[in-house]
């Protein structure tokens, strides 16, 4: 079994005490194998928010880590910053910690990054840098689990949200969907929801789209709690793949839902 678990939107320099500490006592009892973190690593993208996030993944057990940066993760004012070397500070923090390919045998994990310093807030899709995760992709064995990992959502929940879901995104996740990726990870609107976005008894196949709350922030949405994902992979039956929501009750990360890749859509509500 391969334990991946997704923060969002922590936006360091934002992040609550309480569950920061609560986080990590619950990473530290259920690591995970590999801890993703999809993008808004922090508030403004200064280097002492970066250097607080690599303060909490250096108090964590051993993992792999996978990483995408967020809108939030470009310079906003420093403008020479944001359009010369846009990713600059978040190469500083991570390019010796994570890899942007994960592949382990029976998990394939990769990234897309939707950040762009010519937009304030919302992402763009780059159909070359598409191109080239769904063709690593496709050399692996069927029996991986794929998934993808991109910041800006794929699809939304609220209509609230929709101006801030990826252009073409429709296109986009049938193109994920003929290539075999069994879910999409993202986050950006701090809102967690799980849904299958295909039609699988017409494609054959059921693609997930599951988005994250803010992981740390005091910056929550519409009521919600703070949430993380996780991701539990079986190592031959990836229709057996376990998706669970994490919400900050109580004091503590406990799981709210969860549902399986080989249920074609529906959630069960934990408790």
């Amino acid at each position: 079994m391969t334990v991946i678990v997704q923060l969002s939107d922590p936006h360091f320099g934002t992040e609550r005490p309480e569950v920061l500490t609560a986080l990590q006592d619950w990473l530290t009892v259920e690591p995970p194998d590999v801890l993703v973190l999809s993008g808004d690593i922090t508030q403004r993208a200064r280097r002492r928010e970066f250097d607080a996030a690599r303060a909490f993944l250096a108090s964590l057990p051993p993992h792999t880590l996978v990483a995408t940066p967020g809108n939030h993760d470009i310079p906003l004012h420093n403008l020479l910053a944001r359009f010369l070397a846009p990713f600059a500070e978040f190469s500083r923090a991570f390019d010796t910690l994570h890899t942007p390919r994960f592949y382990n045998g029976s998990v394939a994990i990769t990234t897309l990054n939707t950040a762009t310093p010519w937009l304030h807030r919302h992402g763009r899709i780059r159909p070359h840098a598409l191109e080239a995760e769904l063709a690593w992709l496709a050399q692996l064995p069927a029996h991986a689990t794929r998934v993808l990992v991109a910041h800006h959502p794929f699809a939304v929940h609220r209509l609230h949200d929709y101006p801030s879901q990826l252009p073409d995104a429709p296109a986009a996740l049938s193109r994920l969907a003929a290539a075999g990726v069994d879910v999409v990870l993202g986050g950006h609107v701090h809102y967690p929801f799980m849904r299958c976005v295909t039609q699988p008894a017409e494609t054959g196949h059921a693609l997930w789209v599951m988005q994250a709350g803010t992981a740390l922030s005091s910056r929550v949405r519409a009521g919600m709690p703070n949430s993380v994902n996780r991701l539990l992979c079986h190592p031959t039956d990836k229709r057996q793949a376990k998706l669970e929501q994490w919400d900050f009750i109580g004091g503590r990360f406990v799981c709210v839902q969860k549902t399986w890749l080989g249920r074609e859509g529906g959630l069960v509500v934990a408790g």
